[in-house]
């Protein structure tokens, strides 16, 4: 390198006796023009290249190049040509005409400016001078014109690059600053219920894209306001690799959906039609992240529920019973479930007005109050639920496996630093596919959670120690099943009319009749049972009839005798389910008993048992003296 006048190398190529047509230095600002980002430098030099000062060279069929940017196979280092001016040239420009290679300019032997890309820069511990780095995917070669060619290997060529940098007072307070800028806006909208939703969009500007731009995304997430649940996070890289556009919708809610859940939607309806039966009905739908276990889920919507009823503590007392109840597991492709109840019961004050005021100020209305749910190690379980506090998912998401979602896929698929002399330029392929490989099987997931519920705060629903229903309902289901007894009591009383004397007056005063006892009162009992059940197609050949009592002549209940007067049955003919693969049959039968006598106002009668239960039907007695509690008048 000559100590006098201007010297540029550019990408191992010496230009000497340069004369600089041009040095253009202005700053550039981020795109709201507030924010200064970088200097940018437009340089054109005129000067001398001599390629015996060129290395590195090698020859192929098209001539010579130079290396590393022959592509892989196209060299054959065992050959070796005569290379011509046009040769000479060609090497030279191919070189000058690559970006990102290093530039140095030196004024009378000194060193003015040294410019790498972030690519020749890895310094010790990722240590980088901001002032000697090139900060948008450069230095970047704008043309290169030959002006005169001197002999064979002599060339006067004028040159244009063009490179960014930050120059900063205090060089060593940016030596790690990837990040160049960050500049954002907030929009507030108020709707017509003063819900707020705030939205956050920006732009941040990268030095590099050597550290994925998905690294830096934490710097453009900010927390989460109290009241606010983040209803969305949109994070692009464009295809420079440089520029982050992010939106950041976070909204405000009401209620916050209680870990696991991400939303919650109830309706908790307090009913009744007459003022002496009263409903508490809930619907509560659950939905939840990818990597969340579904019966976590049901697990907090039996919580939510049980906050609003005490349904769990309730469940075995005589005024409060549950009327219907549903479980629902949404199977899709988002995690969701329902749970649905309807809760008959009696309030605690008699009276509607004093029902609509104890609903209105201890259950409608007020705050949601739920213990907390343990799960596994998550650090969010465990955590006393607030509905003021929405959980902030993390950075980069879940695995619908479950586990949280690493960077490393991120990586891979960022986009990166192409020149067009590579062969490939894919997504994620930066190798040609082995033709003689085979498929890759997915693996299981390193990052599971074992699905497993501890501590649940829950509470208890009712273990049935008992099994009432019977076997043979558990081998052909009973679908409908009516069982009714009527004892009939005649007294064998008639009502007789009295004729009144001609003229007017008589011994009975103002009596018109009179009630005359013809014989003892006389009892009978009526059964009427229709019954029906679905069962399989196992033999077509056999019906499966539901089960009914068979007709006894006689029979006794204690010192009660039934006699038989009649019986009927009416079978229905077989018919088949929605299905089609199952056959529904349908029985009513009716008997009618003459008893020795009327049952007495406080003995006990039997009522008989369904046939789709194993309850006995001494189980089921009829204790008169526990009805009839009131008066007729």
């Amino acid at each position: 390198m000559s100590s006098l006048g201007t010297t540029v190398i550019y990408n191992g190529v010496e230009m000497v006796n340069v004369i600089t047509r041009e040095w253009n230095q202005e700053v550039t600002y981020d795109d709201s023009q507030t924010d200064r980002i970088a200097d940018r430098y437009t340089l054109v030099f005129e000067g001398i290249i001599h390629t015996q000062n060129l290395s590195n060279l090698v020859y192929h069929d098209a001539g010579p190049s130079i290396s590393p940017f022959v592509p892989a196979g196209m060299v054959d280092e065992g050959r070796s040509f005569q290379a011509n001016p046009v040769d000479h040239y060609t090497s030279l420009k191919s070189r000058l005409m690559e970006p990102r290679g290093q530039l140095q300019v030196y004024f009378a032997g000194d060193l003015v400016l040294n410019i790498r890309s972030w690519t020749q820069s890895n310094q010790p511990e990722g240590k980088v001078l901001l002032g000697r780095v090139d900060v948008v995917n450069g230095p970047r070669p704008i043309s290169a014109d030959l002006v005169h060619i001197t002999g064979n290997s002599t060339f006067r060529v004028r040159f244009t690059i063009e490179t960014s940098v930050v120059e900063c007072a205090d060089i060593s307070g940016s030596a790690k600053a990837f990040v160049l800028n960050n500049r954002w806006s907030i929009r507030e909208v108020m709707d017509e219920d003063f819900f707020t939703t705030r939205t956050i969009s920006g732009r941040m500007v990268l030095a590099s894209n050597e550290i994925p731009p998905f690294a830096h995304k934490y710097l453009v997430v900010p927390g989460l306001e109290e009241g606010f649940k983040r209803k969305r996070v949109d994070f692009m890289v464009q295809e420079n690799g440089l520029a982050c556009d992010y939106t950041i919708t976070d909204a405000q809610v009401k209620t916050a959906a209680p870990f696991p859940a991400t939303r919650i939607q109830c309706r908790h309806a307090e009913q009744t039609a007459d003022g002496i039966t009263f409903h508490t009905a809930i619907s509560c739908s659950l939905q939840g992240p990818p990597h969340v276990d579904r019966r976590w889920l049901i697990s907090r919507a039996i919580q939510v529920v049980d906050s609003r009823t005490n349904m769990l503590s309730k469940i075995q007392n005589a005024d409060f019973f549950v009327e219907s109840g549903e479980i629902v597991d949404n199977i899709g492709e988002r995690s969701s479930i329902e749970f649905n109840i309807r809760i008959r019961h009696v309030p605690g004050n008699a009276g509607l007005g004093e029902f609509l005021s104890g609903v209105r100020s201890e259950t409608l209305g007020t705050p949601l109050e739920l213990g907390p749910l343990t799960i596994d190690e998550n650090p969010n379980s465990g955590i006393e639920y607030d509905p003021t506090v929405s959980w902030e998912p993390r950075l980069h998401g879940y695995l619908v496996d479950g586990g949280v979602r690493s960077i490393a896929v991120l990586n891979l698929l960022h986009t990166y630093l192409q020149s067009p002399c590579t062969p490939l330029k894919g997504i994620n392929v930066r190798e040609p596919p082995d033709p003689k490989g085979e498929d890759k099987k997915r693996g299981d997931s390193e990052n599971k959670y074992e699905v497993e519920i501890k501590g649940q705060s829950t509470g208890e629903l009712d273990t049935r120690t008992r099994d009432d229903y019977g076997t043979d309902h558990r081998r052909a289901i009973y679908t409908y099943s009516r069982y009714s007894t009527d004892y009939d009591t005649d007294s064998a009383r008639v009502q007789m009319p009295i004729a009144d004397v001609v003229g007017g007056g008589g011994p009975h005063g103002n009596n018109n009749s009179v009630v005359f006892a013809l014989a003892r009162p006389q009892g009978s009992r009526v059964l009427v049972i229709d019954v029906e059940r679905i069962a399989p197609r196992t033999d077509d050949k056999k019906a499966e009839w539901p089960h009914v009592p068979k007709p006894e002549d006689l029979y006794k209940d204690g010192t009660l005798t039934g006699t038989l007067l009649r019986h009927r049955i009416t079978p229905y003919p077989a018919t088949l389910t929605a299905s089609g693969d199952k056959r529904v049959f349908r029985l009513r039968a009716e008997y009618v008993y003459a008893l020795n006598r009327p049952p007495n106002l406080d003995e006990k009668v039997a009522v008989g048992a369904n046939p789709y239960t194993s309850i006995a039907g001494g189980a089921t007695q009829f204790d008169p003296g526990a009805a009839y509690k009131l008066k007729l008048s």
